[in-house]
């Protein structure tokens, strides 16, 4: 999640070098760049940015008349200052609105934790104002999800990771991250096949001072766009994650990006413990069997007498059958709190290769997939998709509806070319009949024009128009009709011949073969 920054400085030298460290802190994206007050005023008008960054000697104005200006006219943007002092008159510089100060000459630290600093409140103010998310959201950023286990083996991590993903690959595309937070034994890492040196306690560390960059440096980026922070390798530095230093890391990568899961396991920890606290919503995973139901109430239990979590936790049932003796409404009455509508089926079949092989796009299309899928958009982890106006035949809806026409087109040939082949079999029938009657006629002496009087009599009005032949021998009769087409005016080329034998009696004249 990039600070967009609108730079007001008139040294041009002083810009480029501002404009370097911002591309190399990484997290911060300098759109424009004004000379002048008049610039910087004209270009908040068309320019959407995060923070305002404004030298002391951009004149004509004092510049903190200037901010307080710029405060007045964009209250949710932040205002930063350059200058040579950076701790003259702090009282003055918060009166006016400034949310920080960077020194000159410019250090790669200090700008970006300044500039991070005020692109953060700046869209935490934001999203406040819009409430997208959460009426009682904690913390500024993106959406947050705390997935938890009710007991060991329950499927968490991998509905965390499969959750992940499903947010990364949505359209619209939205910038994800995926914190192993179960510190002892998360294993994030198999499920994705994934090898990397950095860890969440390499945060620690730093956590009173956590800029992007550093942010940046611990996540692996996985192929498909996900961002991942591990655990640490070895157990024992779990220890290390206290609570303050675990609000820091979650709320500084929060505010990168559009969507955080957070698999915290199932065994409650200071960190684990503060993730849930500062989650928009917590799902626990359960089995349909009673020790998962009971582990999820003494979880539950737990949180609420530590106060930590009472209220926005849904249930995920995993591994669901209609042939379990627990069903979804059972769990509800027992675990006593809200059971989210998707249910995971049991099908680890067709999980099996995913998760051997650390690949987790080797699922197949099938029953499990789609659940999770939609078990994503419940948790509005995913954007739903709008079914397109039936009218609207411009954008992406008109390309459905040209499809839909198309579709539409194709199955009405499939189902004229199935029509075509039952006119053909009827008519196979009718000509076997009618060779058979004229057969009886022949064996009694009629001539030719009795014979063709026969079939003509013998077929339906359809088959009459579409013109016959008859060909009879010394004791054998060739029927031979045209099968209707069931387009109109449209001649069918497919003809079938029915043949008929007999014994003619002696002394009978031949006939003579004539085309109808």
């Amino acid at each position: 999640m990039a600070y967009r920054v609108l730079l007001g400085v008139a040294d041009e030298l002083l810009a480029r070098d501002f404009a370097a460290l911002a591309s190399e802190a990484g997290d911060i994206e300098v759109v424009s760049t004004a000379a002048t007050a008049g610039e910087l005023i004209a270009a908040l008008m068309t320019i959407e940015a995060d923070v305002i960054v404004v030298h002391e000697d951009l004149g004509p104005l004092p510049v903190l008349d200037l901010a307080r200006d710029l405060a007045s006219r964009v209250p949710e943007v932040g205002v930063v200052l350059l200058a040579r002092e950076a701790t003259t008159v702090p009282a003055a510089v918060s009166r006016a609105g400034v949310r920080g100060v960077v020194g000159l000459p410019l250090s790669l630290e200090n700008l970006a934790l300044t500039v991070s600093d005020a692109g953060a409140w700046a869209q935490a103010v934001r999203a406040r104002f819009a409430r997208v998310d959460t009426e009682d959201g904690i913390g500024a950023g993106g959406r947050m999800l705390v997935v938890a286990g009710a007991k060991g083996g329950v499927g968490t991590t991998t509905l965390a990771v499969h959750l992940a993903l499903a947010a990364a690959q949505s359209v619209p595309p939205k910038s994800v991250c995926l914190v192993d937070f179960d510190l002892q034994k998360g294993d994030v890492r198999s499920y994705l096949d994934l090898s990397h040196r950095r860890s969440v306690t390499d945060l620690v560390e730093v956590a009173d001072d956590l800029t992007g960059r550093q942010i940046d440096e611990s996540l692996f980026v996985h192929g498909t766009g996900l961002r991942v922070l591990l655990p640490p390798q070895q157990g024992e530095f779990a220890e290390t994650v206290g609570g303050e230093a675990a609000r820091r890391i979650l709320g500084g990568i929060r505010t990168r990006f559009d969507v955080v899961v957070v698999d915290v396991g199932s065994v409650v920890t200071e960190g684990s413990a503060v993730a849930a606290e500062m989650a928009d919503q917590v799902a626990v995973v359960v089995t349909p069997d009673i020790p998962a139901l009971r582990a999820a109430n003494r979880l539950l239990g737990l949180w609420e007498r530590l106060q930590v979590r009472k209220e926005g936790i849904g249930i995920i049932v995993n591994r669901a059958s209609r042939d379990s003796e627990i069903q979804p409404e059972l769990v509800g009455k027992v675990v006593g709190t809200t059971v989210l509508r998707t249910t995971i089926p049991a099908d680890f079949r067709m999980l099996e290769a995913a998760a051997n092989t650390g690949a987790p796009d080797r699922l197949e299309e099938g029953r499990l997939r789609k659940a999770l899928l939609a078990l994503a958009g419940e948790l509005n982890l995913v954007t739903a998709s709008r079914r397109p106006s039936r009218l609207n035949l411009r954008g992406s809806s008109g390309q459905v509806a040209v499809d839909f026409i198309a579709s539409f087109f194709l199955f009405g040939l499939i189902v004229v070319f199935l029509w075509q082949l039952v006119l053909t079999g009827f008519t196979v029938v009718l000509a076997h009949h009618a060779a058979q009657e004229a057969v009886r006629e022949l064996a009694v002496g009629a001539g030719q024009g009795a014979l063709e009087e026969v079939v003509r009599s013998d077929l339906p009005p359809g088959w009459n128009r579409e013109g016959f032949a008859v060909e009879a021998g010394t004791d054998e009769v060739d029927v031979t009709l045209n099968v209707p087409a069931l387009l109109p005016r449209f001649i069918s080329p497919i003809k079938v011949t029915a043949h008929g034998a007999t014994v003619r009696e002696a002394g009978l004249a031949e006939p003579e073969a004539r085309v109808w």
